[in-house]
């Protein structure tokens, strides 16, 4: 009988031992940044008319199946002074009748980047300036 619960109490040792499984996953980032050039925004939809937006597609072979199932994809928008701004971003301006609201966001799909810009009063008002986003690709393994 003490050999047959010894056997027992082994065999339900090695049972819970292995039966526990542990997944870890881990990620690796990867940082890029970009220039959105102050000419090549491009505009959908028609000026002062709802979902007039401004955009600027970048490909980005880096953001796979795998980034988009099981990573990550974060945009910064840096500003003048150089910090770090997370997307999406909402920024009043006071144009002097009104305070338009402008928002600053992305979008992503397999292979490519969009950034949008958007203002409250859907007019399209090109930037000044070249501006920088820093883009962090958060990749599985």
């Amino acid at each position: 009988m003490k050999r047959l619960f010894k056997t027992l109490a082994v065999v339900l040792f090695v049972i819970f031992a292995f039966a526990g499984c542990s997944y870890e996953v881990g990620v690796d980032m990867e940082v890029i940044y970009i220039d959105a050039k102050r000419n090549n925004w491009q505009i959908s939809g028609k000026e002062g008319e709802e979902g007039c937006y401004q955009f600027q597609e970048f490909k980005f072979p880096e953001i796979t199946n795998a980034v988009l199932n099981e990573g990550a994809v974060l945009v910064y928008y840096i500003d003048k002074e150089g910090r770090d701004n997370m997307l999406p971003l909402v920024l009043p301006y006071d144009e002097g009748r009104e305070t338009v609201i402008e928002t600053i966001r992305f979008d992503c799909e397999k292979g490519y980047l969009t950034l949008i810009i958007e203002s409250s009063d859907f007019m399209a008002v090109p930037s000044s300036r070249d501006i920088r986003f820093k883009v962090c690709i958060l990749k599985p393994y």
